[in-house]
């Protein structure tokens, strides 16, 4: 049964909270049922009995539910995100974690590229599950070249280097089939009178200064456009480690999803959801379709870089039993970090122009 929409932290009673607390925090520790014998001795002067009368009535508002044949519960997804967005107090990192964080952050270049590439490896090596950073630049780079290859009537191979010299080829299907002396005009225009601009440009002024050739030309930029737009760039680091929680009978999931994350498939659709917001998200087994598995979950954080022109994702993948204080505390404290960091990097490039433009300024 899954919980009304218009469930509310009113909606529970504070025993009921005190027991929804106690069986996620049980939970947490190992992934199995918790009985009620459990939650009574933990919570003292309730007795058994008084605990299964609230199970039942937890289950009824789909935040519990049994665990096979058992008599001891688990959280449903629900349950665990009513947790964490209506109990769950502080998210302060833990002493430990942050003294790990920091005594990593602290040998590394003031760079924040390089606590970019850094930081999977320690979100992994804290959480001990799988621990990855997306990153997408939110300015394009200028195009110094582009050169178009017709294979197909239909299909056309677009060339393109940026003003860094990176190189990117990308296949565009066209509505409609294209001669090859057409992509050999658009071509030199281009290169010839709009060198070092983004794409967005080229097509804004090739539509206001070329309105006879529009027809021809706009729909082949829309889809080079598409095709060539900012790249994501995903670091991942523990990327198995996800998979010691789950089920041996869940092998063909477990390929499935790790299939997933080697196509980047897995990261392109998250980095779609979360990248505007810069929110902290959850991804809670069967509630979300990211995942093959009903027992994975994800936390992940977002964060804008501004000095590097780059939006960033960080997260964290485990299975839905994880401990989502340790971890959410963990990847606001990493994103912090590196804002941080970003800041730094900032203050010394301009300490240091600053210092440059006073050698140069002539003698009074």
């Amino acid at each position: 049964m899954q919980p009304s929409d218009n469930t509310s932290l009113s909606d529970l009673s504070a025993r009921e909270r005190d027991i929804l607390r106690s069986i996620v925090n049980l939970y947490s520790e190992g992934g199995g049922p918790v009985g009620s014998q459990a939650i009574s001795k933990l919570l003292g002067g309730m007795s058994s009995a008084t605990v299964r009368n609230i199970f039942a009535l937890m289950e009824e508002k789909g935040l519990i539910r049994k665990a096979h044949c058992s008599s001891g519960r688990i959280p449903t997804d629900a349950g665990i995100r009513y947790f964490v967005e209506h109990i769950l107090r502080s998210r302060r990192i833990a002493p430990p974690d942050k003294e790990r964080l920091d005594s990593r952050t602290t040998a590394l270049s003031r760079d924040p590229s390089v606590l970019l590439n850094e930081l999977p490896e320690m979100l992994a090596e804290i959480s001990h599950y799988t621990g990855f950073v997306l990153t997408q630049e939110t300015r394009p780079h200028a195009i110094r070249h582009i050169d178009f290859v017709l294979l197909e009537p239909r299909r056309v191979l677009v060339i393109l280097v940026d003003t860094l010299g990176n190189i990117t080829n990308r296949m565009v299907e066209i509505s409609a089939a294209t001669a090859p002396q057409d992509l050999e005009r658009l071509r030199n225009f281009i290169n010839a009178n709009l060198a070092d601009r983004s794409l967005y440009e080229i097509k804004a002024h090739f539509i206001s200064e070329l309105h006879h050739l529009r027809e021809t030309y706009e729909a082949l930029l829309d889809h080079i456009m598409q095709s060539a737009g900012p790249k994501i760039h995903s670091r991942t680091s523990g990327e198995t480690n996800v998979f010691d929680y789950l089920n041996a009978a869940e092998t063909r999931q477990i390929k499935m999803l790790l299939e997933r994350f080697r196509r980047n498939q897995f990261y392109l659709d998250l980095f779609d959801r979360v990248s505007r917001s810069r929110d902290v998200h959850l991804f809670i087994g069967a509630e979300s379709d990211l995942f093959c598995s009903p027992d994975c979950a994800a936390v992940v954080g977002t964060c804008e870089i501004p000095q590097s022109e780059i939006v960033g994702v960080i997260g964290v993948i485990g299975p839905r039993w994880m401990n989502y204080g340790k971890i959410i505390s963990i990847i606001d404290y990493a994103r912090n970090l590196l804002i941080s960091s970003a800041d730094k990097d900032d203050k010394r490039r301009n300490d240091d122009r600053d210092e440059t433009e006073k050698d140069i300024q002539p003698a009074q």
